[in-house]
């Protein structure tokens, strides 16, 4: 009888590039390596969901004085000292607290609370593109109920997830962290990787860019 062999896997969601043997996570804690593909881990798992001002995104200039359906997981590719939602963007799925809802939930949730001002939906709280299948497979279903998606994003991860879910997406938050590769670096980040993502991004959705 012979014996399963276990299949490392590289993860190019991110410019980490992980490489993970059967079963390790990555970096971000949302990714790991299953059979040798590799798992969106928190795919459906929310840590937070609320109906928010858009402005608290935050967005200026994207529908002021809407309210937006903002949903998040856990798990982030940075290491920001400086991070307000910690407590889930470093969780990983053992300690992160978590319910699971389908796209059609949230899609369906969504569409309920437009008759009080809500646009769509809003992937933020931790780091959202860390989960991009999830992103385009319910903004997807938004789109369709007629609502608008917007993400907040660290801008950390590479064009492929990024055209993943541009056909879908709306509006785009960018948090620029700092100016220089150095000081990129001290955060855990690429620079020339979100710079990319900027440029690419705004071309087919609006963009506004965020800097702590």
């Amino acid at each position: 009888m012979s014996e399963k062999r276990l299949t490392d896997a590289e993860c190019g969601t991110c410019f980490r590039r992980c490489r993970l043997k059967e079963g390790q996570y990555g970096f971000c804690g949302a990714r790991r390596n299953l059979g040798g593909r590799i798992e969106c881990v928190n795919y459906g798992r929310l840590t937070s969901l609320a109906l928010d001002p858009v402005e608290k995104k935050p967005f200026a200039e994207f529908h002021p004085g809407s309210l937006i359906l903002s949903c998040g997981s856990f798990g982030c590719n940075l290491t920001c000292p400086f991070c307000q939602n910690h407590t889930i963007s470093r969780a990983f799925e053992s300690s992160a607290h978590w319910s699971y809802a389908s796209p059609e939930t949230i899609a369906d949730q969504a569409l309920e609370l437009a008759d009080q001002g809500n646009l769509g939906v809003a992937f933020t709280y931790n780091e959202a593109m860390i989960g991009w299948e999830f992103v385009r497979d319910t903004a997807a279903i938004v789109h369709r109920h007629g609502l608008l998606n917007a993400v907040v994003t660290n801008g950390s991860v590479g064009l492929e997830a990024l055209e993943a879910v541009l056909p879908y997406v709306d509006a785009f938050n960018i948090d620029l962290k700092c100016f220089s590769e150095d000081s990129y670096k001290k955060l855990g980040g690429d620079f020339e990787t979100v710079k990319s993502f900027i440029i690419r991004a705004s071309k087919d959705a609006h963009v506004e860019v965020a800097s702590l």
